[in-house]
């Protein structure tokens, strides 16, 4: 997901200054947008530096990654079968009595109540640890209600990902779009760009 990404963007910021960090490390999130000063200011709101609060840096990443606030995706992975993947984050979710995964699915069951987004959840996110000192990844729903969104990711992946990434960053460069490029969960098979407004 693109929060991690972010993450590391944050906790490079909290070494680096408010500049965006160039430091040649693949998991970086790296800014790539018009050549104008303005349009970076459009990417970062307010200026986030190893001194900023906890509250600037959780209001900077809310403000990039903006998507619908009544629900969120949280990661999980199998103990039985090492897949991973993302469902919504439930209050009931293996509650006893309540709960009957795996029997009933999530989206059959009458008693889903999706958690909301909070500076508390965008927290544990960016530390990537939950109030339990569990791991913990949350991702974004980017497709509002309205059917629109804030920002927009596309992924590239299998043969030729380098050069396909490359090329579309060149065309959002080229109509001055802000792109953010990253490297993959997957590590070097593919990457993400994500255009932000």
């Amino acid at each position: 997901m693109l929060y991690l990404a972010y993450r590391q963007r944050v906790r490079s910021a909290r070494s680096t200054g408010p500049e965006w960090p160039n430091d040649g490390n693949d998991a970086t999130l790296r800014v790539l947008a018009a050549d104008s000063p303005e349009t970076l200011m459009e990417l970062r709101p307010s200026p986030v530096a190893q001194t900023s609060s906890s509250q600037d840096k959780i209001d900077l990443f809310r403000s990039l990654f903006r998507g619908r606030e009544d629900v969120y995706p949280r990661r999980f992975e199998s103990r039985k079968t090492g897949k991973s993947g993302y469902a919504p984050a439930c209050e009931n979710e293996w509650v006893p009595g309540i709960c009957e995964k795996p029997r009933i699915k999530c989206a059959e069951c009458p008693h889903r109540r999706f958690l909301p987004v909070t500076d508390e959840v965008i927290r544990w996110h960016l530390s990537g640890r939950d109030r339990d000192g569990q791991p913990f990844v949350a991702g974004v729903y980017p497709l509002l209600p309205d059917e629109t969104c804030f920002f927009l990711a596309v992924d590239f992946d299998k043969a030729g990902w380098h050069e396909d990434a490359e090329a579309f960053l060149d065309t959002c460069r080229r109509l001055t779009l802000p792109a953010a490029l990253e490297q993959s969960r997957s590590g070097r098979r593919g990457a993400r760009v994500a255009l932000l407004r």
